[in-house]
């Protein structure tokens, strides 16, 4: 495991330079694609190579956040972004996509992997699940209490990352389709238009129960929590802040780099970080169980955007705060050049001789400590001498400026030393293009409730999907598949199949026969093969006809044809939040759009959109897209309204659009 690291955001270059001259122990940063950060200012592969060096010289870890989803079309391109990078000198990689990890594993086998927390790891079955498949670190879901964080860490050597300020978002990340269905802008592209911070009302049987920000948390601030979360094990302290500004990052860094070191965070330091960026005010998040942690009537930033003296001399692009210490030993001789030896806190060292070689001194000898003076003037570099030793024979002589000289080149080899990038091999890419056949799609039933299950099994449906507790007494000679939870592992099922959500019960449940569930985000081909396991898996809804058309593999593919979307997944419902959790709410948006909430276990719960998708009508245009299977996701349906659309999606009645429907992504796709 590493020693703990203050890992800061670098959205830019001038939030870099304040990230690591406040005192980060790492960087992540994004270049210009893939990047789950697309509104900050990001960097070039053109310019990336000179910021590593930056970091590197001062002993700075840089981390690529390469952590949206990728489409099969981009499959190269993002291989040759991460490959660019790796070889200029990337210290790890932040990646959601499952499929193009193992890829890139393959591709770089020395290459470090972080699992981003778009992968929503919420459990320990999910981290070893991750382990398994390559990745040394796991950035965990924000969703997590104290106790579940704990009981990961002791349960796993594998290391564990953990937000401890900044943004939150009410969806677990990765699990939010709110922006990218309502507004065509996905959160898994980096692309989110934030809908969550807009105003909603909560409205039951016509009657309005509540208004304001009710899907908008305040920040998160774990200043006081830091000694406690060091104390389990935590390897990385995260930072968030892409999209904030250089004076936001230092004051964050310095006060958060304080609390690692052990010093005390004073009244002036939480005010510090409560001028720089807040939601009307910070909370602990889930950390601390979720209290207060609701932003209310505002969910913009009020702060006043002042920075405190203490920390806005980091944000200045010339500041040389961060110095590397050095030992200097220097010998000089009648007859020989000046020769001086380096040695850095890191045990690099570099030995340089000088160009004129000293002369039998005339008159006064140069002394000893004249030669450690003008050796230990190292202002102007990123390096302060810690001791310096020198030895003569109390003969020679030399220029001043020779001595100046030779200390400039023992820095400028230093320099090398601190930045030098052993090759790094990438083995070539060939990305493999199977050939789909186009036939008519089976059907899939997924259901909420027993009489829906029923129906469906007697209307000519594959296998029928339905909760535990519900496809358990289903008696029918139909295929029965239960449907997981979207969060967590949960009980073990009865039926011999299971629908997953996550990689902890890819991992959890190896015994059974599996099919994998949309919240798996799959986009492309690559995917695809790492799950080749299953026995069908669902592709992202936030995919295009063109887009499903172009991912091939061994594995049977189904599409979400029919059915309201789940568009948040959540750890609490609206409703709890505000201390009426009640079923049969619904959320009324701006424009008087209603969005129902279904509440779960332990109030797990989940946003559905507005309208149904349907696509009976065009049958057509999915059976040319080469899709296996197409899933029916039924909400409120009756038992009638349940045999009358399966009849239409296989052809036995006429398709006849609903009142109000939505195609859903098939003929726009995301952004």
């Amino acid at each position: 495991m590493t020693d703990r690291e203050l890992l800061a955001p670098a959205g830019g270059e001038s939030a870099l330079v304040a990230a690591v001259q406040s005192g980060a122990d790492a960087v992540y940063l994004g270049a210009d694609r893939f990047s789950a950060r697309n509104g900050a200012d990001n960097f070039t592969l053109d310019c990336l190579g000179k910021w590593i060096d930056y970091c590197h010289l001062r002993g700075v870890s840089v981390h690529l956040a390469a952590n949206t989803l990728v489409k099969e079309r981009e499959r190269a391109e993002f291989v040759r972004y991460v490959s660019e990078a790796y070889r200029m000198g990337i210290d790890a990689v932040i990646i959601q996509d499952v499929g193009m990890a193992e890829r890139i594993k393959q591709l770089m086998p020395e290459i470090v992997l972080h699992a981003s927390t778009q992968m929503t790891t919420t459990t320990l079955d999910g981290v070893k699940a991750l382990a398994e498949r390559g990745f040394s670190r796991v950035i965990l879901s924000r969703e997590l209490t104290a106790d579940e964080i704990r009981y990961i860490r002791n349960g796993t050597q594998t290391e564990l990352e953990v937000f401890v300020h900044g943004a939150l978002c009410f969806s677990y990340s990765g699990q939010c389709l709110m922006s990218s269905i309502i507004g065509q802008r996905s959160g898994n592209r980096g692309m989110c238009a934030q809908p969550c911070r807009l105003p909603y009302e909560l409205v039951k049987n016509g009657k309005y129960l509540n208004e304001g920000y009710l899907l908008s948390p305040k920040d998160l601030c774990l200043a006081d929590n830091i000694k406690e979360l060091s104390d389990m094990g935590i390897n990385s302290f995260k930072i968030e802040g892409r999209l904030k500004s250089a004076g936001y990052v230092a004051t964050a860094v310095g006060v958060y780099r304080k609390a690692l070191d052990g010093k005390v965070i004073t009244d002036d330091d939480r005010r510090a970080l409560l001028d720089t960026f807040n939601r009307s005010g910070f909370s602990k998040g889930w950390y601390g169980g979720g209290k207060d942690m609701m932003s209310g009537k505002s969910p913009s930033n009020v702060a006043s955007g002042d920075v405190a003296l203490e920390y806005a001399k980091y944000t200045d692009t010339n500041a040389n705060f961060r110095k590397i210490g050095v030992d200097i030993y220097a010998e000089l001789k009648v007859g020989q050049p000046l020769n001086v030896t380096m040695i850095d806190e890191d045990g690099n060292v570099e030995t340089v001789a000088g160009e004129i070689i000293a002369e039998d001194a005339i008159k006064a000898p140069i002394s000893e400590d004249r030669i450690s003076q003008q050796l230990q003037k190292l202002g102007t570099s990123i390096y302060y001498a810690k001791s310096c030793s020198v030895m003569t024979d109390g003969k020679a002589t030399l220029p001043v400026s020779e001595i100046n000289a030779v200390r400039r080149n023992v820095c400028v080899g230093m320099d090398r030393l601190r930045t030098v990038i052993p090759e790094r091999t990438v083995a070539p890419y060939n990305p493999e293009k199977l050939k789909k056949k186009s036939q008519r799609p089976y059907l899939v039933a997924v259901c909420r409730t027993k009489a829906q299950a029923e129906m469906a099994a007697k209307c000519g449906v594959k296998r029928v999907v339905a909760p535990d507790n519900i496809i358990s007494s289903v008696q029918s000679d139909v295929e029965r598949v239960t449907l997981m939870s979207g969060i967590g592992v949960g009980h073990t099922p009865e039926t011999e199949a299971i629908m997953v959500m996550n990689n902890a019960q890819t991992y959890k449940f190896g015994d059974k026969k599996q099919y994998g569930g949309f919240r798996l985000n799959i986009t492309n081909s690559e995917t695809v093969a790492a799950f080749n396991n299953m026995s069908a898996l669902t592709l992202s809804p936030e995919l295009n006809l063109k887009d499903i058309k172009e991912i091939s593999g061994i594995c049977p593919t189904e599409v979400i044809a029919y059915g309201r979307l789940p568009l948040m997944l959540m750890r609490k419902c609206p409703s709890s939040q505000n201390g009426k959790c009640s079923g049969g709410v619904l959320l009324s948006d701006r424009r008087g759009e209603l969005f129902p909430i279904a509440c779960g276990e332990e109030c797990i719960s989940e946003i559905f959109n507005s309208k149904p998708i349907y696509m009976a009508d065009k049958i057509d245009d999915l059976t040319d897209s080469g899709i296996d299977g197409l899933q029916l996701w039924f909400y409120d349906e009756k038992p009638e309204d349940v045999e009358r659309i399966i009849k239409e999606y296989l052809g036995n009645s006429p398709a006849k659009t609903p009142a109000d429907f939505t195609r859903g992504h098939f003929y726009r796709g995301f952004l």
